[in-house]
């Protein structure tokens, strides 16, 4: 069944995204880096946004947070926060939500902490921007938030400046400043990437045990279908600037419906091993967003196109509750399969 990328709406979604489209200016025009991008995020959910670099996962998740270059602006679709359709606020309304009700925690904190002020001033600032409190309050806040995250001997950390900081000190004192005002929408883009094997899996410990307590839900950017596993509850793929599928982690790493998934699993070390199979890789690479395929995105790189995969755009075809996957071979009904293709114009 053709959806047109929508979901039947979710009342209960923190977050509803609905046929997102994001565009940049260029010298050659206007190009769409995000297109028909749809999925909804719950109350003390995590969902996981996967996909290669290009796919288009942290331009949504900017999208979302109004932080675009000033080049990029949301051209169509909306994004239903809390009820309300927040995709073109004002940049006044928006800073009002910021920090207040969505934060986010970036890949690189060292880029996000001002090296010209100790963590306390730089926590002590967003919660006197939302907050009437007192400096000493402040001070006190930041410390327990400080603990909160797990900082080793946190109290002097409050008077050092981010130079003198690990990587995963850094992170979490970027995790600290997401949850200070507690937030009911995380946006986490790749919070890891940056760090050792080992402080990595401390981050996700502590992001999933802070979710647990706060409620919070998260949407949370990576590349990697291992944290996916590891971390989600569901997870949505993106390919070339759109929803290619989207699911219960489970369902969709037990029995992928996009050939694209499937290709991003069996790429994955651990699944070679555990299967006995070699290790496969994905011929080709994201296309240009100046030359997108014109039907299916993933067709060039798909050993399973056929015909009209490259010709027509595949619909997005429900497959169950929560369930979805932008491709011919989907389809339940094998319709595609009596029907002749129709050239896309």
């Amino acid at each position: 069944m053709d959806t047109g990328g929508l979901h039947a709406e979710t009342s209960d979604a923190v977050l509803s995204v609905r046929q997102l489209r994001t565009e940049f200016a260029t010298r050659h025009g206007q190009v769409a880096a995000v297109s028909d991008v749809s999925f909804d995020v719950r109350p003390g959910e995590t969902v996981a946004l996967v996909g290669e670099s290009g796919s288009g996962k942290t331009v949504t998740a900017l999208s979302i947070m109004h932080l675009l270059e000033s080049t990029g602006s949301i051209a169509g679709g909306e994004v239903i926060f809390e009820g309300r359709d927040i995709a073109h606020l004002e940049e006044r309304e928006m800073r009002s939500l910021r920090g207040e009700k969505i934060a986010m925690i970036f890949q690189d904190p060292s880029t996000c902490l001002d090296p010209l002020f100790t963590v306390e001033h730089q926590l002590a600032e967003m919660l006197h921007l939302h907050r009437d409190i007192t400096d000493a309050e402040a001070r006190t806040r930041a410390l327990e938030l400080l603990r909160h995250v797990g900082m080793p001997d946190a109290e002097a950390r409050l008077d050092t400046y981010q130079h003198k900081l690990s990587g995963g000190q850094r992170q979490r004192v970027m995790i600290a400043m997401a949850l200070a005002l507690s937030p009911s929408l995380l946006i986490a883009d790749e919070p890891t990437t940056a760090l050792d094997v080992t402080v990595q899996a401390q981050i996700l410990d502590l992001l999933r045990t802070l979710a647990d307590e706060t409620g919070a839900a998260i949407l949370f950017v990576t590349h990697d279908l291992g944290v996916v596993a590891e971390m989600a509850d569901r997870v949505v793929v993106m390919y070339a600037g759109q929803v290619i599928e989207q699911g219960r982690v489970r369902e969709v790493l037990k029995t992928p419906q996009h050939p694209y998934t499937a290709a991003l699993l069996n790429s994955m070390p651990g699944n070679a091993a555990m299967t006995g199979q070699r290790l496969e890789a994905i011929d080709g690479s994201v296309p240009s967003l100046f030359n997108m395929p014109h039907a299916c995105r993933f067709a060039p790189r798909c050993k399973h196109a056929f015909d009209r995969c490259t010709v027509e755009p595949p619909p997005v075809h429900e497959l169950g509750s929560d369930r979805n996957a932008r491709c011919w071979l989907s389809d339940p009904s094998e319709s595609w399969r009596r029907q002749p293709a129709e050239v896309s114009t």
